[in-house]
């Protein structure tokens, strides 16, 4: 039988399908409303070819569909939205549709597939997966209150903060040449409770961060095949402290 690509853009209803040939050719568009549905659409796309499934979110709202594809023997890959987001930009059709996005994802699988982690259902690389993305919402939020920091600082005619401004030591200077301000406006005196917040919040942070990174390391002691995992690729890419961390783990 030929190879095809299933990709997936899951909602909280309903599933829709786009089944792609190896060229990129829609073969099929199914819809599967509620889990009742997941075996017809198997069954269906099963008949056109070997099959491998993407999902965009195997971890809300595609997990039920994600989880039943695993258990019933199917290859899944877990699809970025920043790569759908990609090859939607080249669709045919005008907008956003859920077909549309359903071609999308599968147009990832077809063209990336070998960049793509493998979705593998409860099991350690979902503790990984969830640790990760995690860390990741961690991070964002901190790099938004490190840029309200600088934001405020300078408003309130400070010294531009150090450029590391996460580490202790810095925060622990901005924190000491606040306590020196002695602003006579009321919307200064703000601002100064303002920064003085967000020093404390970007250290509650950095403490948060730090135990996902030890969760993580044992993990990519025992997983060596943590390698081929998405959860990982995306940080090579993305971020060389916590490669640096997993690397050094990895050393035995």
């Amino acid at each position: 039988m030929p190879a095809v690509v299933a990709g997936v853009d899951c909602h909280k209803d309903a599933h829709v399908v786009a089944v792609l040939d190896d060229v990129g050719r829609v073969l099929a568009e199914l819809t599967s409303e509620g889990p009742t549905g997941f075996q017809r659409v198997i069954d269906e796309v099963q008949t056109l070819g070997h099959v491998t499934w993407g999902l965009e979110s195997p971890g809300s709202y595609g997990r039920g569909f994600a989880q039943f594809l695993v258990a019933a023997g199917a290859t899944v890959l877990e699809v970025p939205a920043r790569l759908t987001q990609r090859y939607r930009r080249h669709a045919s059709r005008v907008g956003k549709s859920d077909p549309t996005d359903a071609r999308a994802i599968g147009e990832v699988v077809l063209r990336e597939g070998t960049r793509l982690g493998r979705f593998y259902g409860d099991s350690p690389h979902e503790e990984v997966r969830v640790l990760y993305d995690l860390r990741c919402t961690l991070v964002r939020d901190r790099a938004e209150i490190l840029q309200r920091i600088r934001h405020v600082a300078l408003r309130l005619g400070m010294v531009e903060p150090a450029a590391k401004l996460m580490r202790a030591s810095a925060l622990q200077q901005l924190a000491h040449r606040l306590t020196h301000l002695t602003p006579t406006r009321a919307s200064d005196r703000v601002l100064v409770r303002d920064l003085r917040w967000a020093i404390a919040r970007v250290r509650l942070l950095n403490r948060q961060v730090s135990e996902i990174e030890a969760d993580l390391r044992p993990l990519a002691k025992q997983y060596r095949q943590l390698a081929a995992i998405v959860v990982v690729l995306d940080i090579l890419a993305a971020d060389p402290i916590l490669v640096r961390v997993l690397s050094n783990s990895m050393r035995v």
